[in-house]
């Protein structure tokens, strides 16, 4: 069993303000994360189903470094 900390870290990820996600679309990080965590292509296409219900669909293709930060 992890210690609580370590128990958090285990499921928290962290985007930099620069770097290669710059030149990313929204969609593309959530399938770069899906496959880190090692998602399934099935747990992936559920992706889409969270831009709809999120109603993110308009920024689903913009680029990372077009969108706020704040």
């Amino acid at each position: 069993m992890l210690p609580p900390a370590a128990s958090v870290r285990a499921n928290i990820g962290y985007i930099g303000e620069h770097g290669v996600y710059d030149r990313m679309t929204a969609w593309e990080l959530v399938e770069y994360f899906g496959r880190l965590y090692r998602m399934t292509q099935s747990d992936s296409s559920s992706g889409w189903t969270i831009f709809q219900w999120l109603q993110m669909n308009d920024f689903r293709d913009v680029l990372r470094s077009k969108m706020s930060t704040g």
